[in-house]
């Protein structure tokens, strides 16, 4: 037992024989060495299967590889889904994380919201015979396309008809992805040359309807819009 207080002139004896009586202490310390070793072993083997399983868990699924026919038939079914003016909520054709961006108007994320843009806004514009600048579409040719494993590129003729501008085309770069199981995970659209449309066609509407005052015609179209966000 350690004494409660000792004379200095002991201390240095006390340690001499503390070390070498202290065998059984030795002992003690070298098994709780191996002891904290071991534990010390267990919990970064348990760290080490934890991480392999959260690795596993947050991997990207495999890219996909189609054919260019393949590539083909997947654009061209989002076009066509976008031609039926169905209104198709969470659409299996999207992936549920899609992430998309359509120059003149915005970017969009999730299923959900992009399946009311890619269809469910045509199909109540349809449905409802709505003002709308951009109007419905009514057809589309591709005139150019290529692809390589799950990207696919496209130059399309898009055909609308709109109250205001009547029946007109449009040039539409379509670059997507798909998932393995054919969805669309990633899309960028640009509208080609849509400036240039709009002054020319809005010069047009204004000839044919208000006489030359294309003032007059971004009114009238501005007054109907309003008129039907009330």
């Amino acid at each position: 037992m350690v004494p409660r207080s000792i004379h200095h002139t002991d201390k240095a004896w006390y340690l001499y024989g503390f070390l070498n009586t202290s065998r059984f202490a030795r002992t003690g310390g070298e098994i709780l060495g191996i002891i904290t070793i071991m534990l010390l072993v267990i919990t970064c083997l348990i760290f080490l299967m934890c991480s392999t399983f959260n690795s596993a868990e947050l991997t990207e699924e495999p890219r996909a590889n189609f054919t260019l026919r393949e590539l083909y038939a997947l654009q061209t079914r989002i076009f066509d889904t976008t031609l039926s003016l169905h209104p198709t909520i969470n659409s299996t054709l999207l992936h549920p994380d899609i992430r998309g961006r359509v120059d003149i108007t915005r970017q969009f994320t999730g299923r959900e919201l992009n399946t009311e843009y890619l269809f469910g806004l045509f199909a109540q514009l349809n449905a409802t015979q709505a003002f709308t600048l951009l109007g419905t579409p009514t057809g589309y040719r591709i005139t150019h396309f290529t692809g390589h494993g799950d990207t696919a590129a496209s130059a399309t003729l898009m055909d609308f008809t709109s109250p205001f501008w009547g029946a007109f085309a449009l040039e539409l770069h379509v670059w997507s992805r798909f998932d393995a199981r054919g969805r669309v995970a990633q899309y960028d659209a640009t509208f080609r040359h849509w400036a240039a449309f709009v002054g020319e066609a809005l010069a047009r509407v204004a000839r044919e309807r208000f006489g030359g005052d294309e003032g007059a015609a971004v009114a009238f179209a501005a007054a109907r819009l309003v008129g039907e966000m009330n």
